[in-house]
């Protein structure tokens, strides 16, 4: 199959658990059918071999793929993503949880939103969200907790357990809604998607009781993008490894993206913890970029806190092509953009090897005006849409009606009978008028319902839309540009225009890669050391997906913020040699601007070596001042999953990361009343990074402050189960308990070595 050394020690390694580190390509997917090639070769059956995928399209690749290489009819085999190997469970041993084998599995959201939000209007009436927020009590909200729940494998029950320790008052509403939603699925004989897991590993641990049968089927297990698994995916590994199957992962720590939807690439990094005596092997060789590209990307991966320390090498020859602009504002940026697909095109490029991407699915909409302005296709992906707005729709409708003309029907909206008839009486008037005065007429019948920022923001888009359409001459312009746009949908020859977690696993020419602005990328960043950690991977997966150019593109002003250049930046270019081969331009400026500092050039030139280094020791002082104030964001006592130190979000603090939770499969009561007293005296291993802020929100070990917090963190939760109106009352117990021993015993204790020993 033509593999490098790397490759082939990862595919053809002996016996144990293993996991391959295959960073941005090096050939992850070429490894993997290889293994299963030199599996095939040692006279393993191909029904033994487990391959689990994450999407469908991942998965039809590698069939094909295997069966090329192979010769084999790979449709039949256990080859797929996790949800069609929790379907094939479920279709053989569902019986386990009383589910049987002609079970519906429900794909489509809208049922599933209907049936909740049906049952949510009524918990809501019946006064069980009385002290929820507003955006809480959406349906689609609901749906969000209950999957996340059941990615973790908590039941209903033990949902509730943990929002009441986490502080959640929403979330314990909502996990009522999450039983009744499951009443409802068993009574229909239905699943959806997220439950299929959270099943299949219920049947699972129900058949290991029994003869564990289905699990011995399955000699080898090999998973494609590891670190990408949530927790009930671990656990459904889990429960085939112990029944003697050998784990063959492949993945990279540096990619590790999703952890917002419940992946936790502490999976990837303790891998060596949870399959003890594993195999670890890593693959650099980089086919994919040009040298300041893979030095650039390295750069950044040394930033990385937690890690397996390895770096990519670049097998090509070219240097390429890496530049950074630092521009005015979006519509500059815009055009820089515009302007470096255009040349690209120009040079012979093909438009489909060309990519913009970004951090949110909103950030590119000037970008794609731009592009579809000056005639070059598109091909729109991750959430990011051209005209999406109801504004936008509106508006566009509206001149449609007002210029006779018939829009196309993805743009069109039903209009009022005021505006359709105040449309159709500017008929006759000058394009700049029409669009004018119905921009007006729609900012002036705002929506009722809304807050102040809601308002300001759709007046501030429809500005900006009334802006961007007058840039076109005439109606004739604008409507055979939507036309031209609507019919190279279906054009493979298009600019790919999307976030960076849609491109994840793709590859282009030229990449440019937009809004490297603190706040933007990273975008949260002040939340928590592993959510910044997180943003910080994304950056990583974004330039990676470059071959031969990368264009980084910050402003100094979006949606009327003055940000600072991202502290990312900094990391990027961190070494002075490197500093002095790549690209850097700034805007020209009068002054030195809040958002960029450093050197001001008289002209958007390229830097001289000398302001290179300036501007680059001004974004490390900025990245200091960054990291220090995310790490006086930790988590402020509430519960969360005893696995590490995670995102406020969640909702982590002390005692979740100590261990302490009153779940059902939790700690039993002389292990939950030890980590108190550990957590109380200071015994629980904090990281270095973390330490002071853990001491500045709990108190010192040995201190009345220290134990007060404790107390009232089991006390809120205790208060947030008993309003539930189905409570655990094994949870509620076990509080109590612990309430009475840090009363009786603790509290004694410590007092007593206070006056000993002094505060």
């Amino acid at each position: 199959m033509g593999l490098n050394t790397e490759q082939r020690a990862a595919a053809e390694i002996g016996s144990g658990h293993s996991l391959i580190l295959a960073g941005p390509g090096t050939g992850k997917t070429t490894t993997l059918v290889a293994r299963y090639k030199h599996l095939l070769s040692v006279k393993t059956s191909p029904a033994s071999i487990l391959c689990c995928t994450f999407s469908k399209k991942a998965s039809d690749e590698l069939k094909d793929r295997i069966g090329r290489a192979t010769g084999l009819n790979t449709k039949p085999l256990p080859i797929g993503t996790f949800h069609a190997l929790s379907v094939r469970i479920l279709r053989r041993i569902g019986i386990h949880v009383r589910l049987e084998k002609d079970f519906e599995i429900w794909a489509k959201d809208w049922e599933r939103l209907k049936i909740v939000g049906s049952i949510l209007q009524d918990a809501i009436d019946n006064g069980a969200f009385e002290n929820v927020d507003r955006e809480d009590k959406a349906p689609q909200r609901a749906l969000e907790y209950i999957d996340t729940w059941r990615e973790n494998l908590l039941d209903p029950e033990d949902a509730s357990i943990r929002s009441a320790e986490q502080g959640d008052d929403a979330g314990v509403a909502i996990s009522e809604v999450y039983r009744l939603y499951d009443e409802y699925l068993n009574d229909q004989k239905k699943i959806d998607f997220p439950r299929m897991v959270q099943l299949a590993c219920k049947a699972l641990e129900k058949d290991a009781e029994q003869s564990g049968q289905f699990a011995r089927q399955f000699s080898h297990i090999l998973v494609d993008e590891f670190q990408d698994i949530n927790h009930a995916q671990k656990v459904l590994i889990d429960h085939l490894v112990n029944s003697g199957g050998q784990l063959w992962s492949v993945g990279d720590d540096f990619q590790a993206i999703y952890g917002w939807r419940g992946s936790d690439v502490r999976y990837l990094l303790n891998f060596r913890k949870f399959y003890r005596n594993a195999n670890v092997l890593s693959l650099v060789q980089n086919y994919r970029s040009v040298e300041r590209i893979i030095r650039v990307a390295n750069n950044l991966s040394d930033h990385f806190k937690e890690k397996y320390d390895k770096q990519l090498v670049c097998t090509r020859e070219d240097k390429g092509d890496v530049y950074f602009r630092f521009l005015g504002d979006v519509d500059k940026e815009a055009l820089a953009i515009r302007q470096k697909v255009q040349a690209k095109i120009n040079d012979g490029v093909p438009p489909n090897e060309i990519a913009v991407l970004a951090r949110t699915n909103k950030l590119p909409t000037t970008v794609v005006y731009s592009l579809i302005k000056a005639g070059i296709p598109v091909e729109l992906k991750g959430g990011v849409e051209a005209f999406s707005d109801y504004e936008a729709r509106l508006l566009l409708t509206a001149l449609a009606v007002s210029s006779n003309r018939k829009l196309e029907a993805f743009w069109t909206l039903k209009l009022g009978s005021q505006l359709y008839g105040f449309a159709k009486k500017l008929s006759e008037e000058s394009w700049e008028r029409r669009v004018k005065a119905l921009t007006t007429f729609i900012s002036n019948r705002p929506p009722k319902a809304g807050t102040e920022d809601e308002l300001a923001t759709r007046a501030r888009n429809l500005e900006e839309l009334r802006d961007y359409v007058l840039e076109f001459e005439d109606d004739e312009f604008l409507f055979s540009v939507l036309k031209a746009l609507d019919e190279t949908k279906n054009d493979t020859a298009r600019v790919f225009v999307g976030t960076i977690h849609s491109a994840k696993g793709l590859e282009w020419d030229t990449v440019a890669v937009m809004g490297w602005e603190d706040g933007v990328m990273p975008q949260r960043q002040s939340e928590s050391p592993r959510v910044y950690e997180e943003e910080r991977r994304i950056a990583y997966v974004a330039i990676t997906r470059a071959k031969n150019s990368l264009l980084l593109t910050a402003v100094k002003e979006r949606d009327d913020r003055e940000p600072a250049v991202s502290p990312f930046i900094d990391e990027l270019f961190d070494d002075d040699v490197l500093a002095s081969s790549i690209n850097v331009e700034l805007e020209p400026t009068s002054e030195s601007s809040k958002s960029g500092g450093g050197p001001r050039p008289s002209s958007g030139r390229e830097l001289s070596t000398e302001e290179r280094l300036e501007w680059i020791r001004h974004l490390r002082e900025k990245r200091k001042e960054v990291e220090r104030e995310a790490k006086q964001k930790i988590a402020d006592g509430n519960g969360g999953d005893g696995t590490g130190w995670a995102d406020q979000s969640a909702g982590t603090g002390l005692l979740a990361e100590a261990g302490y939770t009153v779940r059902k499969d939790g700690p039993n009561s002389v292990d939950r009343q030890n980590i108190l007293a550990d957590v109380l005296h200071g015994r629980v291993h904090i990281p270095d990074w973390i330490s002071d802020t853990v001491q500045e929100q709990w108190g010192k070990p040995s201190s009345q402050e220290r134990l007060t917090k404790i107390r009232n963190t089991i006390n809120v939760a205790l208060g947030n189960q008993k309003g539930r109106s189905t409570p655990s009352i094994q949870a509620i117990e076990k509080w109590e308990a612990d309430l009475a021993f840090i009363d009786t015993s603790l509290r004694p204790q410590l007092e007593k070595e206070i006056e000993e020993f002094g505060s």
